[in-house]
């Protein structure tokens, strides 16, 4: 699914989140599409829970789109996407994710990590890191 998702139509972006969270074991839980349209403008918002921890909001917007955490009455940005999470106006999905549970493991305490079975650290995605190491 890494092949980018189009912005004409936010199902295929949101059944791609979907299938890219699944994927990433139950690290994401609790996820729902809470609102969706495609005209007159694209917009989705997704949103589902990371490690147990954290209550998070993907949020498309006429061509703007990141994660923040959702407090309820207020939203702080967790990962905006960037031109790196685009391509050709198609979103790199997989990427993105990737990107989001490398910046959430960074505002969860590693105690709560390692006692629910995940890993505090996040594994290099670049092979040659794991060289210099």
């Amino acid at each position: 699914m890494d092949e980018g998702q189009t912005v004409d139509s936010m199902e295929p972006l949101a059944r791609s989140l979907a299938f890219e969270l699944r994927s990433r074991g139950d690290a994401a839980d609790d996820a729902a599409v809470t609102e969706i349209r495609d005209r007159p403008t694209p917009w989705l918002t997704f949103e589902f829970t990371l490690y147990e921890f954290l209550p998070i909001a993907f949020v498309y917007d006429r061509g703007r789109a990141g994660f923040s955490v959702d407090y309820g009455s207020r939203r702080v940005s967790l990962l905006k996407l960037t031109d790196e999470h685009f391509d050709h106006g198609r979103v790199q999905v997989a990427k993105a994710v990737d990107d989001l549970l490398a910046a959430a493991r960074l505002r969860i305490p590693d105690k709560f990590l390692a006692a629910h079975g995940w890993s505090a650290q996040q594994p290099p995605t670049d092979p040659s890191a794991e060289e210099d190491a």
